[in-house]
């Protein structure tokens, strides 16, 4: 029989190959649905923001600001700064390496006074009397060279005078 084959053609070739196991054509669509699921439960992103505040020295800060972003991505964040007291000179300082690599596009209500001082960017805003409340937005991006994540803070400050701090954790994916 084998002189009857074409050239190149052996027995070897016309013998039945061997049953592929059931389980490998099923691999990909599994781990692309596990992918898909995880998507969905938001382990890559997505959350929504958390808020964390914290009160002392008759003021209050509270900061909405997402935990997990993407490179590239943009991205806004809330803080709330309401006085119990009055406060002459309020300065909100965001820390430097919490802003590493992050545009800011905008900060609305622009600050009287931005500077740099004490590891951190600071806004300075008009006078606060008791039970005032100055919402601050900021809109930025993530460079897409971040990756990874930083750890930082955000304060209020009466001049130079820290009265609360808030931590903030930022992780950055792919």
């Amino acid at each position: 029989m084998a002189a009857n084959l074409p050239d190149g053609i052996s027995p070897r070739h016309l013998e039945q190959a061997r049953p592929v196991h059931a389980l490998s054509h099923w691999l990909p669509l599994l781990i692309l649905g596990a992918l898909m699921i995880a998507a969905l439960a938001g382990l890559f992103g997505g959350w929504p923001n958390e808020r964390k505040s914290a009160l002392r020295n008759g003021a209050s800060l509270a900061v909405e600001a997402p935990q997990i972003l993407r490179a590239g991505e943009f991205f806004e964040i809330w803080i709330d700064i309401r006085a119990d007291r009055t406060i002459e000179k309020p300065t909100l300082a965001i820390s430097a390496p919490y802003l590493r690599n992050l545009t800011v596009n905008t900060v609305m209500p622009g600050a009287e006074e931005e500077a740099y001082s004490g590891g951190a960017f600071t806004l300075t805003y008009g006078r606060l009397e008791p039970g005032d409340l100055l919402r601050v937005k900021l809109d930025g991006q993530v460079n897409p060279t971040l990756a990874g994540g930083h750890d930082g803070w955000m304060e209020l400050r009466e001049g130079d005078m820290r009265l609360v701090r808030v931590p903030l954790e930022l992780e950055i994916l792919p």
